[in-house]
């Protein structure tokens, strides 16, 4: 169960700093055009 919940936070933090990334190219190619 321990396991499970590190595995689920560590996924988590991925998605989060791939939306935060995403995020910030699209401001920067909206900002650019």
């Amino acid at each position: 169960m321990h396991f499970l919940l590190n595995i689920t936070s560590s996924l988590i933090e991925v998605l989060q700093q791939n939306m935060l990334f995403n995020l910030v190219s699209s401001v920067r190619n909206f900002i650019l055009r």
